[in-house]
């Protein structure tokens, strides 16, 4: 029995967020409906043929079996669900959408196939109770914002913007990278409550702002391969103490500022530190700047009071505006 016996099909799609999707191309669409899921097997709107692609889940049960005759998870096809907890994803998937699963504030545990190659951006954006996950050695690249948390406000009234956010203390906490994976996008871990991280040394590509606001973090193992740190890529977060590997030539902008850090270690290597990098690091206390550094860029270290007078001379030396 082929595909489409298997399941009832439909020509009319009754799901109104499916209809609404799916609105200028019915005429082309076969739709598989039951209680729980609707698909479509066709031309979308956009004239892309869609091998079986959940549109979206409409069960009551928190438990979800995807069947298997899906081969491509749409963007947003559980996006805002409040119900589900666990859901299992079958290897005829091979593609996941961005923002799935973006909103899930009950989600817990999600089982990726090894059919699937990317987390895609926003996949698991403001997935709260998600502490933790398994990928799949067949990963090789994570997303933007992929396990991204949003701020949270702590109240309506009008203060400075600096302290009326916090972060959630919630979302990812724990995370293997495999070492299949070789692109980290931006924003991927940002706001998470990862505590600990070790990038394999397969990744060449990391994004900017990937453990930015990540205020419980306080390890960070860098790959070998790594030659820069990106932009904003601990900015906010509550990182104490680090020592950056040799091979980095350059820290980005903003790569530390308003973070946490307490104690840094430059390596030999390092040449460039980009304008703001420890702006407003006001914990910042203990900082080696090797001879290797020749620029330092404006207001790199403003308003970083605890620096020893040496080391705020060799600082000056190199550029007067950088303090």
């Amino acid at each position: 029995m082929d595909r489409e016996n298997e399941y009832k099909i439909e020509r009319t799609l009754k799901d109104p967020l499916a209809r609404a999707q799916e609105a200028d191309a019915l005429e082309h669409v076969s739709a598989y409906i039951d209680d729980d899921f609707v698909a479509i097997n066709g031309f979308d709107a956009y004239d892309n043929y869609c091998d079986w692609c959940l549109i979206s889940y409409r069960g009551k049960s928190d438990t979800v079996v995807v069947p298997n005759i899906i081969g491509r998870i749409k963007e947003g096809a559980f996006e805002n669900n409040e119900i589900i907890r666990k859901v299992v994803i079958p290897d005829s998937v091979n593609t996941i959408e961005s923002n799935a699963f973006a909103n899930c504030p009950n989600l817990q545990e999600v089982s990726i196939p090894d059919s699937i190659t990317k987390i895609s951006s926003g996949m698991f954006h403001n997935c709260e109770m998600l502490e933790s996950i398994v990928l799949p050695d067949s990963i090789t690249e994570i997303g933007y914002g992929a396990f991204q948390m949003d701020y949270a406000f702590k109240n309506s009234g009008y203060v400075p913007i600096v302290t009326n956010i916090e972060i959630k203390s919630s979302g990812l906490k724990s995370i293997i990278i495999p070492d299949s994976v070789t692109k980290i996008e931006d924003y991927a871990f940002s706001r998470s409550s990862l505590k600990s991280i070790n990038i394999p040394d397969s990744v060449t590509e990391l994004g900017e702002g990937v453990f930015s606001d990540c205020k419980n973090l306080t390890e960070v193992i860098f790959p070998q391969s790594l030659t820069e740190i990106p932009d904003n890529f601990f900015h906010a977060s509550g990182l104490e103490r680090i020592s950056i590997p040799e091979g980095i030539v350059k820290i980005g902008f903003g790569a530390f500022q308003f973070s946490d850090i307490k104690e840094v270690i430059l390596p030999e290597s390092l040449k460039k530190i980009e304008m703001e990098v420890f702006f407003l690091c006001v914990h910042l206390e203990r900082i080696n700047i090797p001879d290797s550094v020749v620029t330092i860029g404006y207001s790199a270290f403003s308003f970083c009071d605890e620096l020893p007078m040496d080391v705020q001379e060799r600082i000056l030396e190199i550029n007067p505006n950088a303090i």
